[in-house]
């Protein structure tokens, strides 16, 4: 009876930890709150999408394909 309260103990240890470590998830994910549903038809979204993109790490290169796609698909 001793172990099964000692395994129950520990299961409540573990979930109470795992909510936790997952409040301050938002606060590790900036770009999240800037982000808000377009359809990139717009030069500001496009320029916000770049910006994002780019202070995410993404090399010059790579936005300015991703935006020549999208150009093509959406002219197309």
């Amino acid at each position: 009876m001793r172990s099964r309260w000692k395994i129950t103990f520990i299961i409540c240890v573990v979930i109470i930890a795992a909510v936790l470590a997952g409040c301050g998830a938002a606060e590790q994910r900036p770009a999240l709150e800037k982000i808000e549903y377009t359809n990139l038809n717009d030069s500001g979204s496009r320029e916000l999408l770049k910006e994002l993109l780019s202070d995410a790490g993404v090399s010059d290169e790579r936005i300015q394909a991703f935006s020549a796609v999208w150009i093509t698909l959406m002219t197309s």
